[in-house]
């Protein structure tokens, strides 16, 4: 799956070369980028990347659907984009339980916007990934 670099208010732009396949491409061809944008299916259920404790679960003006994580150590995940939410705020889930679900009335694919924090600061998730499969 290719990550795609998408415009958000406030984050950052890709306006020559829109696809990347990792956090370090788009590092290098854009200003430093916070997250990630995901193509996902309509209507597919999004599973928790990691084990965690859910911080938020909400709606988030202009992200739609909301869901923090925290994660171990000083980490957070922000998954936004959803159009349900299956978890609540303090609930513990596991790597890989169902959370949400991503919109099915859109017209093209849905995209799900991912954000790894250390210490309140974006982290490269592809880094971050590697170390939590350890």
């Amino acid at each position: 799956m290719a990550w795609v670099a998408r415009r958000r208010p406030g984050r950052w732009s890709c306006a020559r070369r829109p696809r990347a396949r990792s956090f370090a491409a788009l590092a290098r061809r854009c200003r430093p980028a916070p997250g990630l944008t995901l193509r996902i299916g309509k209507g597919l259920s999004v599973a928790s990347p990691v084990a965690g404790t859910v911080e938020y679960a909400g709606a988030l003006n202009g992200w739609g659907a909301v869901i923090i994580l925290r994660a171990q150590g000083a980490y957070h995940v922000v998954l936004a984009g959803l159009d349900q939410i299956t978890a609540a705020p303090g609930q513990s889930v596991a790597a890989g339980a169902p959370i949400g679900k991503m919109p099915d009335h859109v017209s093209s694919d849905p995209e799900l916007y991912m954000e790894v924090r250390e210490n309140g600061e974006p982290a490269d998730p592809e880094r971050w990934f590697k170390q939590e499969s350890r």
